[in-house]
């Protein structure tokens, strides 16, 4: 009886976590980085009205640019989108990055992460490119990795 108890609390503590571990991200984090110029950069300062898709990168990833290139020929199905591209590259290359891809597009900011707080504020950054799309709400929707640019725009509704 005893055995079928723990078992029982067990099981129930288990769900219990999982479930707050989920919920933890769940929301868009009070995260805070650094624009290309040094300037604070947090969440209120980011500019979306319909989806925020936090792009984690690395400017030098031959997969963040292959996904990028793509990203670039589909441009106009990513409007309702404001794109946030976190690395913690150099501001430099990031920059060259932009200026490469996206010289003149108006809903994305670039910034830099030199702490890396952007594993505590994110969770399953486990390579680059992965993608981290929220809501108006700043419910997040969708976390994808080395994803296909189809599977980016269509969560854009």
């Amino acid at each position: 009886m005893q055995v079928l108890f723990q078992k029982i609390v067990f099981t129930f503590l288990f769900i219990c976590l999982a479930q707050v571990a989920v919920n933890a991200q769940a929301t868009l984090p009070d995260f805070k980085f650094q624009d290309l110029k040094g300037k604070v950069i947090g969440k209120s300062q980011v500019p979306y009205q319909q989806y925020l898709t936090v792009v984690y990168f690395d400017p030098t990833c031959e997969h963040c640019i292959e996904l990028t290139e793509q990203i670039v020929k589909n441009i106009a199905k990513f409007k309702k989108t404001h794109l946030l591209w976190v690395s913690i590259a150099d501001a430099e290359p990031i920059a060259e990055f932009q200026r490469t891809y996206f010289p003149n597009v108006k809903n994305m900011t670039f910034v830099r992460d030199a702490k890396m707080k952007v594993y505590d504020y994110f969770e399953n950054l486990d390579d680059t490119p992965t993608f981290v799309v929220f809501d108006k709400n700043g419910k997040r929707i969708s976390t994808l990795t080395l994803p296909k640019v189809e599977q980016l725009y269509t969560l854009y509704k």
